[in-house]
């Protein structure tokens, strides 16, 4: 019997514990002629998914799973289901129109979002989904957060038929539903574990809270009862869904233990058997879902320290096989349903046979006199001199080899990156300084673009870009940091976002960044990349022994900001470094 086609595969995840190669090194090998890629909330690897698939004569299913959030919604208000604070919907797109049409959907700047495990994903409503119905997609109905199954964790199967018969409605012949043929009836827990006076151990859920001899009028987790032994020596009462139980015993010892914890029931068989009842019922076709976050079994191992010990998924999210996950159908739903499952993930895929993503390079034209415009904004932004004959200069020099090369006109493909970066300041998040070579464009500093004045600390243009590559076809790349970025300090990895509480301090920080080391000064948010790699040893006349480059800075108290060796030198008096 030939491999099922799954509808989801998630090679750009908060969760992915493979490469994409790898992922689409599996497909090849299970020689299903096809690649899906539906990474959640965003389209980030589609295109590269696609050309990697081409390479290995591999057609490319894309979509995306969606997060749905619709507080209008008549089908949940005023049900238990309003409790649950997002769904997830699959779409895939037949046609290239309708991928444009959905990256365009996901890009809307005011398009309400959602933070997922400190992720933020673009949301959408019943309204989008109307929208979507309209254009060449199919929906795969499916996966722990699906629209229709995730009502039923509170015990809202109603609600979960009645969004069923709408998306019926909606979508109709291009409506799917998948089953997940793995276990899940375990989930990550914090456990605490005490063992009293009289020799009792017990393990309960963390989040439960209690009263001690120490919180007599206020309740405490116990989280915070393992954690602090010092504070509280006896349990009093623990209260299990606002219910309070006596304990009254003293703790011997006690610890916090992070495991996997059975729930009671297994919930993709309760999805399962729902999903397969109304597909029956209404006349949806079933597929057979891996939901996979990588390609092999072992790379659960990858996942696992990703994500650390702050959330783990007990199922096993890999590539199957048909042989992996017959044992399971046969048990549950029958053998004759196994091919009829198989056969079905072939017809839907044959949706797409037909897909194909061709691009022309083409700027977005956002003004008739791009030239003009970034003038506009340059003057708007207040960082040019124009009386400063080196900052004129420059400014000529970049603006030649970017808009009158003779080749093409890249001065447009600088205005969406200010956009995103004035929405991004305007709503209040840091933004980091410059990233890589585009630190080196005067030009995108007078626009505001990067926070770094190229001329003061000589940083060289020619390597963000010249007219000999533009002319070899090579064009520009500017990376942005974001606020989730994560920097090397003294202090440990540190996001952008705290890029400015570090600015304040009074001595300069050594940081790394993509391998390469900076120096962290102030008061601006500045990098200034090491070139100088010999590293030396500095006695101070504390006994302190300083290892660095020679031109780390240290405050001086004669000359402010000073290299090392030069203070050294110098004899000058160090306050910090």
């Amino acid at each position: 019997m030939k491999n099922f086609i799954s509808p989801n595969i998630h090679p750009s995840s908060l969760f992915t514990g493979s490469t994409l190669e790898s992922m689409v090194d599996r497909s090849k090998e299970l020689d299903t002629g096809y690649f899906t890629c539906t990474d959640n909330g965003y389209l980030t690897n589609v295109l590269k998914a696609y050309n990697y698939s081409k390479k290995k004569n591999l057609k490319l299913i894309a979509g995306c799973e969606l997060y749905f959030v619709d507080k209008e919604c008549d089908i949940i208000r005023g049900t238990r289901s309003e409790k649950i604070k997002y769904y997830t919907v699959t779409l895939h797109v037949k046609t290239q129109d309708a991928y444009q049409f959905l990256v365009k959907k996901i890009s809307e700047p005011d398009r309400s979002t959602i933070k997922v495990l400190d992720q933020e994903y673009p949301t959408f409503n019943w309204r989008d989904l109307e929208d979507f119905s309209k254009e060449d997609f199919t929906v795969a109905l499916g996966g722990p957060q699906d629209i229709v199954c995730k009502n039923l964790l509170v015990e809202e199967n109603v609600v979960g038929l009645k969004i069923f018969q709408k998306m019926k409605d909606l979508f109709k012949e291009n409506l799917y539903t998948s089953i997940i043929p793995v276990e899940f009836d375990k989930k990550w827990t914090t456990l605490s574990v005490f063992t009293f006076t009289n020799n009792l151990t017990v393990s309960l859920d963390s989040r439960i809270l209690a009263e001690t001899d120490y919180a007599k009028t206020f309740r405490v987790s116990l989280e915070e009862v393992a954690n602090r032994p010092e504070k509280h020596k006896s349990i009093k009462k623990v209260y299990v869904n606002g219910i309070g139980y006596k304990v009254n015993k003293d703790i011997l010892s006690a610890c916090n233990h992070k495991d996997y914890k059975p729930i009671g029931l297994d919930i993709y068989k309760k999805y399962n058997d729902f999903m397969l009842a109304l597909s029956d019922r209404m006349g949806v076709k079933i597929l057979i879902n891996d939901y996979s976050y990588f390609s092999q079994e072992d790379d659960k191992l990858v996942q696992d320290l990703k994500l650390k010990d702050d959330y783990r998924f007990y199922p096993k999210h890999f590539l199957r096989s048909t042989q992996d996950v017959s044992e399971y159908i046969t048990n549950n739903f029958g053998e004759d349903r196994l091919e009829e499952f198989v056969n079905n993930s072939y017809e839907w895929a044959s949706n797409f046979d037909n897909f194909n993503l061709k691009y022309d390079y083409r700027l977005v034209k956002d003004h008739d006199d791009h030239l003009k415009a970034t003038l506009d904004l340059i003057k708007e932004v207040g960082r040019f001199d124009e009386t400063n004959p080196i900052h004129r200069e420059r400014l000529q020099h970049e603006i030649e080899v970017i808009h009158r090369n003779g080749e093409i006109d890249l001065l447009p493909y600088f205005f969406p990156i200010s956009r995103v970066l004035k929405h991004y300041t305007d709503m209040g998040r840091v933004v980091g300084p410059a990233r890589g070579s585009a630190g080196g464009s005067f030009l995108m500093y007078c626009m505001g673009i990067t926070q770094v004045d190229p001329i003061k600390y000589g940083l060289y243009f020619s390597r963000f870009l010249t007219l000999g590559r533009i002319l070899k076809g090579t064009l520009p790349d500017v990376d942005c940091f974001a606020k989730d970025t994560k920097i090397l300090t003294k202090n440990g990895y540190v996001s952008i976002e705290k890029l400015e509480e570090l600015n304040k301090k009074d001595y300069p920080e050594l940081l790394s960044f993509d391998g390469q080391k900076y120096i962290w000064q102030r008061p601006e948010l500045i990098f200034k990349k090491e070139t100088k790699r010999t590293v030396y040893e500095f006695e101070l006349d504390n006994g302190k022994t300083i290892k660095c480059t020679k031109d780390h800075l240290v405050l001086t108290e004669e000359n402010g900001w000073t290299e090392i060796y030069e203070a050294y030198e110098r004899e000058l008096e160090i306050k910090s470094y």
